[in-house]
């Protein structure tokens, strides 16, 4: 599934990922500076996309979400752009789903339902 959201302002089209456990970036739409080694993020384990990434911080909403300076990975999605056949920026994965105590995820109507209970 496809979700529109906007990182740092920008629009940007994210793929649903809960095989993710982080949300993933396109390096171009957050501010990432050349990382020392030890910072780098790798993802060659699993099934799904692999890469190499950086942790950095980013502000990304979805719908009326706003989820502030949040620690994502940044990383090039030209890859799954490719294999997607459409422009990608990023997925959206756990670490931002596990926000909410209600998920859904409506197939049939193409939507994507988030609910927080009142703190």
């Amino acid at each position: 599934m496809m979700v529109e959201a906007r990182i740092n302002g920008q629009l940007a089209v994210l793929i649903l990922d809960t095989g993710s456990n982080h949300t993933i970036v396109s390096s171009k739409l957050v501010d990432v500076a050349t990382p020392p080694l030890k910072d780098l993020v790798t993802s060659k384990k699993g099934s799904g996309y692999s890469g190499n990434g950086v942790f950095a911080r980013a502000s990304v909403s979805v719908g009326a979400v706003l989820w502030r300076d949040h620690r994502i990975v940044a990383m090039d999605t030209n890859e799954i752009s490719k294999s997607m056949g459409e422009s990608v920026d990023g997925l959206l994965g756990m670490d931002f789903l596990n926000e909410f105590d209600i998920v859904i995820v409506d197939l049939r109507r193409h939507k994507l339902i988030l609910t927080q209970s009142a703190k």
